[in-house]
């Protein structure tokens, strides 16, 4: 719900000639030097004051925060002055489709909104709002050109009513930058802002074996759905300030199941595509809790294009030590949910699951106990050289229910079944196998068979 703030000053129309700014993709404002240049503005009940905002050495971050007895419309903003022009100007010929930035606050019990602005030049004003995020936990923020979550000021009604900017609205952004409104009487708070940038169309989902996963406050962008027996809700998942690994609260009174995962949008979709291209043969994090008591099931999950979900159960830790928890692509441990039978069933991914992994991830159900859990260190594992598929070089019936098969290459291998070519639905009927020949029973329902060299399988969890 938005709150109309009483004002509607385009902070970067006082009284400043406009210039031509030119927007550009990917050009990071790392606020690492002087020449950022941005503005910060507040507006009080008694007064607007504009300001050149700061940026603290350490971090490396823009902020400021501010404490009183009145309530606060508090921006962090680029202008044509600011940056080189980079983040104003015309958006839709820079090619432009997210504003992405991280952010971190302390104090967020003292605010009521936080939200991406923009300004355009003819003084139409947008906002963008998001979730107010747990004091002390970096976000990515990703900011898209449209949806239900902008809202623009409408100066006539004074009040916010739900719309996107236009394509002329995106051609003519005069200023953009976040904006955070706070309770009536706040208290303390601060909030930094890093990593700004203009993005374009995200590459295509290509996972990478090697790529490793820190989240180290940037190029992160995971998301955390949370399921409660009330509700459902997503938001960007957050890192904390302290470790610099992922952190997920476990609120104390109602069970939930959480997902943190990755997806196409994350990580530049290094950790979803293509498995068996990309020579993947497992995937390992790092984990801890902080209360290993509060969790009833620790688990990773893929979610494929075509909408087939698996999980591999992990042993909770038994201490707030860190784990590392390795999983292998195929083998025991798996289950597959099965939509008609609304049920688990225990079943390992197909090599063809694993070429379009659509969403991966760690599951978590906790049973009402406060705590929280950290993970780190999210990678895939594999020596990037995609299997050699073998080759079926013999096929012959035995007897009545069994069939003989021989065939080429090196490696473990698993033997499949499906019913149909043209709607396939293949399934692990043996294997992983080591060796050349297998003769397996034949299955109740006539169909097709065929060998797919399997990947390395390790253990699940490692001191």
């Amino acid at each position: 719900m938005r709150f109309s703030c009483g004002w509607v000053l385009g902070l970067a129309l006082l009284g400043m000639p406009m210039l031509s700014g030119a927007a550009q993709i990917d050009v990071r404002e790392s606020f690492d030097t002087g020449e950022g240049k941005w503005g910060g503005a507040f507006t009080t009940a008694a007064e607007t004051v504009e300001f050149d905002a700061l940026w603290n050495e350490d971090e490396e971050a823009l902020w400021d925060g501010f404490d009183g007895p009145d309530w606060v419309d508090f921006f962090l903003f680029a202008d044509e002055l600011s940056s080189n022009s980079v983040f104003v100007g015309d958006y839709v010929a820079a090619g432009v489709d997210w504003i992405v930035f991280d952010c971190l606050f302390f104090g967020t019990d003292s605010i009521m909104e936080f939200s991406t602005y923009i300004i355009t030049e003819s003084g139409r004003w947008f906002e963008y709002a998001w979730e107010t995020p747990t004091s002390g936990l970096w976000g990515s923020y990703l900011t898209p050109m449209s949806g239900e979550f902008w809202y623009r000021w409408d100066s006539v009604r004074e009040e916010w009513v739900q719309e996107s900017p236009t394509t002329a609205d995106w051609r003519s952004v005069a200023e953009v930058g976040i904006s955070v409104r706070t309770i009536e009487t706040p208290n303390s708070w601060s909030v930094y802002l890093d990593d700004f940038y203009l993005a374009g169309a995200f590459p295509a989902p290509k996972a990478e074996a090697g790529f490793v996963e820190h989240f180290d406050r940037s190029y992160s962008l995971w998301l955390e759905d949370r399921l409660s027996n009330t509700s459902g809700e997503e938001w960007d998942a957050l890192w904390d300030y302290w470790t610099g690994a992922l952190y997920c609260e476990l609120f104390e009174g109602e069970p939930d199941v959480i997902w943190l995962f990755a997806d196409a949008f994350s990580s530049f979709a290094q950790l979803v595509g293509d498995y068996v291209a990309a020579g993947v043969d497992r995937v390992e994090f790092e984990f801890a809790a902080d209360n290993p008591g509060a969790l009833d099931f620790l688990g990773l999950y893929i979610i494929t294009e075509s909408g087939r979900q698996f999980e591999y159960s992990l042993d909770i830790p038994e201490d707030e030590d860190w784990y590392v928890y390795s999983v292998p692509l195929i083998g025991g441990g798996w289950f597959r949910w099965d939509d008609d039978d609304s049920e688990w069933v225990e079943e390992t991914p197909l090599i063809s699951d694993w070429r379009e992994v659509a969403e991966i991830g760690i599951v978590a159900d906790s049973n009402g106990q406060a705590g929280g859990f950290y993970v780190d260190a999210f990678g895939l594992i594999g020596d990037g050289v995609p299997p050699v598929q073998p080759t079926v070089t013999h096929f012959e019936p035995v007897g009545s229910n069994q069939v003989h098969l021989e065939w080429t290459g090196t490696g473990q291998v698993v033997i499949e079944h499906s019913s149909s070519l043209t709607a396939p639905n293949w399934q692990v009927v043996v294997g992983p196998i080591s060796g050349n020949v297998a003769e397996l029973a034949l299955p109740a329902n006539a169909g097709f068979f065929r060998v797919q060299a399997a990947t390395t399988a390790l253990t699940s969890k490692q001191p």
